[in-house]
Formats: C-alpha cells, sequence, structure tokens
C-alpha cells in the first residue's frame, strides 16, 4: 500500500472516535481531537481540546488501600473549546507522563535523529530525581531512587501495583537511554550534569533491592518479587530482562565513578562491578532456552486452543490470577532482551529462544510485534521480519488492535522506526563503534535513511546485494558493516 495525502478511504473505519486520532490536528503543547469537518454533526459531544504539559490531580479510591499505593491520578485536562482557556499561572509545564515505552520504543529515534529533544526528555527524568529518592524510601530501600512507573510529576500514578510498581525495570530503562544517549552523541556535559546523577541513584537501588544467593554453585545477584515487561507474568523471581537491564545498570554506574563523571567511592564502585559481573541470569538447561523467570517454565502453557479469537486481549477477559499462574506473554521481554544487547547471545540460542517464545506470545501489547520483526530480521528469516513489521507499521491505520479510538499507539510508532534500522538494517552501538548489517527484506528493494552519530550526518543505503554508508557532514569515523570494520571519509561510501 502506498498512500501519498491519507484519506478517509485509506482508513479502517469512520467510527468517530478513530478518525479522531487517525486525523488529530495540533500535535504539540495544544492538540485538538475530533474535528467537524470529519465527522459532521455532534449530537451527544463537542470538539475536545487536550493541553498537553498540564494536568489535573485527584486522589484515588481504594476499596482496601495499604502503605505504598499511589494516592493521586494524574489526568491531562481537556477542553470543549480554546475560549475557556484562561492561563492563570506564570509557570506552566512542559513534562510529558513518564512510562518506559517512551524511553525504550521513542527515545531511540530522537537520540539518532534529533539528540536535542532526547535531550529534553532526559532532563524530564533528572528533574523527577527527587520525588524517584522518595520512592524508592516507600519500597524500604534508603539509598538510591525508584522511578514511578506511570507519571506526570514524579510521583506514582499507577494504583495496580503488580503490573506497575512492580516493574522495577523502569529503572534501567532509564539507565540503558542515558548510555545510548552518550554511545551516540557523546555528550560529555549531560553525562557529567544530569545524566550521572540518575546512572548511579538507580544503581545504588539494585544494591540495597537485590540479595545473594547460591546458584549454580556459586555465589549470584538475585531479583526478587519484580514484574517485566510481559504484565502477563507478575511478581516473579529473576525476571531475565529485569536482571539483564539491571547488569547493565550497575555495570555503567561502576563505570562513570571509575571515569570521574561523578564523585564517590572505591568500595561502592567495586560493589556495582561485583554484583553486576555476577547477575544471575535464568537458563533452562532442559530445554536449552533463555527462561523469562525462575518459574515460568514449570507452569502450564496458556490454552490456547480454546480461547476464541475475541477473548484477546487477555487482560480484558480473564482474571489476572488466571493469566499469572500460566505460561503466557503479552510481549516476550525475554526476546527484548536479546533485541537489546545482540552479542549476548549466538544465532543458535536466538532461535531456540525465538521458536519458544513465539507460540505463547499474544501480542496483546501494541509492542510486541516490532521486536519480532527486529529479531526474525537477526535471524535472516526476512518474510516473517516483513509481516510482523507491516502489522507494526500499518496497526493504526487498519486498527489491528482494535482500540486506535483511544489514540495513536506512539510508542508503536518508535517501533516502526527500530524495525526500519534496527531490524533490516541492523544497527546497534557496542564499544563506541556503529554497527550496520544488511538484512533487507525481498519486499523491499531500497531502503535509505540518515542519522546522526558522534557529531556525524550519516546516510545508509541498503539494496538487495548491496549496503552503502555515507558521511554527509563531520569528520571521518569507522563504522562497522556486516562485521567487518571500515573508515568512512567525507562524500565516500563504504559497502
Amino acid at each position: 500500500m502506498q498512500i501519498d495525502k491519507l484519506t478517509l478511504k485509506d482508513v479502517a473505519t469512520t467510527n468517530r472516535q478513530y478518525l479522531e486520532t487517525i486525523f488529530a490536528l495540533g500535535d504539540g503543547h495544544m492538540g485538538v481531537r475530533d474535528s467537524v469537518p470529519f465527522t459532521g454533526n455532534q449530537q451527544a459531544t463537542l470538539p475536545v481540546m487536550l493541553i498537553n504539559g498540564y494536568y489535573a490531580t485527584n486522589p484515588i479510591t481504594y476499596g482496601e488501600s495499604a502503605y505504598g499505593y499511589a494516592k493521586n491520578h494524574q489526568t491531562i485536562i481537556s477542553l470543549t473549546s480554546p475560549r475557556y482557556l484562561d492561563f492563570a499561572t506564570e509557570k506552566t509545564s512542559s513534562e510529558i507522563p513518564g512510562d518506559w515505552d517512551t524511553e525504550m520504543y521513542m527515545l531511540p529515534f530522537f537520540i539518532y535523529m534529533q539528540p536535542q529533544i532526547a535531550k529534553q526528555l532526559l532532563h524530564y527524568r533528572f528533574s523527577i530525581l527527587p520525588q524517584a529518592r522518595e520512592r524508592a524510601r516507600s519500597l524500604g530501600v534508603t539509598r538510591g531512587a525508584l522511578y514511578a512507573w506511570r507519571t506526570i510529576n514524579g510521583e506514582e500514578a499507577s494504583a495496580y501495583f503488580p503490573a506497575g510498581t512492580a516493574q522495577y525495570h523502569i529503572n534501567a530503562d532509564i539507565a540503558h537511554t542515558v548510555k545510548l544517549y552518550f554511545d551516540v552523541t557523546n555528550d560529555q556535559n549531560f553525562l557529567r550534569e544530569q545524566g550521572a546523577a540518575v546512572v548511579l541513584e538507580t544503581a545504588r537501588f539494585w544494591l540495597q533491592f537485590g540479595s545473594w544467593q547460591q546458584r549454580d554453585g556459586r555465589s549470584q545477584f538475585c531479583l526478587y518479587k519484580v514484574t517485566g515487561p510481559d504484565e502477563y507474568t507478575a511478581l516473579v523471581d529473576n525476571n531475565y530482562y529485569t536482571n539483564r537491564m539491571a547488569k547493565e545498570n550497575m555495570a555503567f554506574a561502576a563505570w562513570l565513578l571509575e571515569n570521574h563523571y561523578i564523585d564517590g567511592d572505591a568500595d561502592e564502585q567495586a560493589q556495582f562491578t561485583k554484583a553486576s559481573t555476577n547477575m544471575y541470569l535464568p537458563y533452562d538447561q532442559e530445554q536449552q532456552v533463555t527462561a523469562q523467570d525462575d518459574n515460568s517454565p514449570k507452569m502450564p502453557v496458556w490454552p490456547f486452543a480454546t480461547t476464541a479469537a475475541t477473548q484477546y486481549p487477555l487482560l480484558l477477559h480473564y482474571h489476572p490470577l488466571m493469566i499469572y499462574r500460566h505460561r503466557v506473554n503479552k510481549q516476550a521481554d525475554t526476546l527484548l532482551a536479546e533485541m537489546l544487547f545482540p552479542e549476548d547471545q549466538s544465532l543458535e540460542q536466538l532461535r531456540r529462544d525465538y521458536e519458544y517464545y513465539e507460540p505463547i506470545t499474544t501480542h496483546d501489547s501494541s509492542l510486541s510485534r516490532s521486536n519480532f520483526s527486529i529479531l526474525a530480521s537477526r535471524l535472516g528469516d526476512h518474510d516473517k521480519a516483513f509481516s510482523y513489521y507491516m502489522d507494526t507499521s500499518l496497526m493504526d491505520l487498519v486498527d489491528l488492535q482494535g482500540n486506535a479510538k483511544d489514540g495513536l499507539h506512539e510508542a508503536n510508532l518508535g517501533g516502526s522506526w527500530l524495525g526500519l534500522t534496527y531490524g533490516f538494517a541492523g544497527k546497534y552501538v557496542a564499544d563506541g563503534k556503529l554497527h550496520i548489517t544488511n538484512h533487507l527484506p525481498t519486499q523491499i528493494t531500497h531502503l535509505s535513511y540518515r542519522l546522526r552519530f558522534r557529531g556525524r550526518v550519516l546516510e545508509v543505503q541498503l539494496y538487495q546485494d548491496k549496503t552503502q554508508v555515507k558521511l554527509v557532514t563531520g569528520l571521518p569515523l569507522a563504522v562497522v558493516v556486516a562485521g567487518k570494520e571500515y573508515d568512512v571519509l567525507q562524500g565516500a561510501r563504504s559497502e
């Protein structure tokens, strides 16, 4: 499908709420939802303006409350008309709601394409570091910081803690993106002034939260009662994704201390290094696959054969406790970790893991398919990679998830870009070098895109029979293409 101009005949339905989303006007601080020319006479509702950056708070009411539960909703303001908007304050918030989707699926685009915007988003995380420290204290951790799972002002707004606050991985997700930003931009000032503090405080949380246990004949660092990105597997021990991300978080903190980006002591640096080096990463020896956590391989598989298509997403049709006691993924977070760390595993191991998790993944998360596309590219299964990519890129246009009326899946839009660049172009950064590997599927004859890397602008051209990397602006640099290092000069191309 080729669309030069999006019209009503190109979209899935003429449902009013769906059209509001697809044809929304104003993607900025003031965004208009609904427009009379698209939907005609308004009977029950009026056009709505969403005021990004402004939010209202009101108490969360629990049937049974407990210590540490989120206290207040934080809701973006909507108005029926801008005529009723009265700015009665001299200082406004430009902060966006905080959620892990921003770091893991949206920020990579900005880091490589518009690093100044990425820097602003990371500054937001730095600005709410005091609230993150307080959140850690409420969880009984006396040193370090824990970022709220869902927030605008830095305070926790997610009421359901098993799939909210228990997703401690958000700490490592944020630290991972600080590292990616630094690896791509080499922005020394940001790292010293803001980024290092975020990484250090999140790493300190892991040191107190985790514990040492005997595993596989030696003492290893473990993380108990956590929830990974797969929200169908909650409050487990040693979630692989969480442990692997925390491992990187602490290793990066140790590197920052060693290289004097932030003040600290040698003992703390040694603790980070020891915990990171000895982080427990679960593995199922019997099935020869990377285990999602300690218990999941032992649980029964979800009864997919007797689950009707109308019963998906599962979370809207089944009690969470029924889902939690089965082996089923909303998204395969073990594979997500393997996508983020491509040098961790052999292709043979990746293939076994992919074939193990694909049949038990429902893709009830809109973020799921982009990762399967990227890994299928890496495995050389180009038809599957293309199929998953098309599902990702067209998700809202065809209303694949059935909820586009509630808004665009913006993190999935980031996932579409990742599918092109991390997947078809095999892009990642390791040891300060940019890696590119051509995985272009046969359905696409040519892919071209530009990116920023350490003060340069590069142009990547992928064809079915060759790969070209051109230095558009900036000094020469080394780029690894298909495993071989090339020096890319001004105006020259490497193949």
